[in-house]
């Protein structure tokens, strides 16, 4: 429960910067729980004392079967310790997880303005697929997000 406490307090900081999600509402340690129960993908990294640093989740895309190996992924790193290569460890774990659980691809949507996550996936592969205008509310305005994307198996 302890874990679930850290995930919700770096999850929530990424919640009050605005340049993260579109959520707005902060999280307990009973919403985490909810999402690493129902998310295929939850990772979470820790430093050398067992301290929550950051997390990635992947969730799916879409509840039809055509679209099962597609998930979209988020990361988010403890704001005192971004910098050390913590959102590019988690992110390359988690291709080598999904692509172990059978996902093919993975998305990213992210805000303009978030030049550093932006340049985090790009980093880890993600191309960038295009902008989705308008795409979601924050704060009563409309948002774009920018849609990036990697194949996790490229053979096929």
């Amino acid at each position: 429960m302890a874990d679930y406490k850290r995930v919700a307090e770096i999850y929530s900081d990424g919640i009050a910067e605005r340049i993260a999600t579109f959520e707005t509402k902060l999280r307990g340690w009973d919403d985490i729980q909810l999402l690493v129960e129902s998310d295929p993908i939850f990772l979470v990294s820790y430093n050398d004392v067992d301290f929550v640093t950051g997390f990635v989740r992947v969730s799916p895309t879409s509840s039809r079967r055509v679209y099962a190996g597609v998930g979209e992924i988020s990361v988010y790193v403890d704001p005192n310790h971004r910098g050390q290569g913590i959102g590019k460890q988690l992110i390359n774990h988690c291709h080598t997880t999904a692509g172990e659980q059978g996902f093919w691809k993975l998305i990213a949507k992210i805000f303009p303005e978030n030049e550093s996550s932006l340049e985090l996936f790009r980093s880890t592969g993600y191309r960038d697929v295009g902008i989705h205008e308008k795409h979601g509310q924050l704060d009563s305005q409309w948002r774009d997000v920018c849609l990036l994307e990697v194949l996790l198996h490229t053979e096929e």
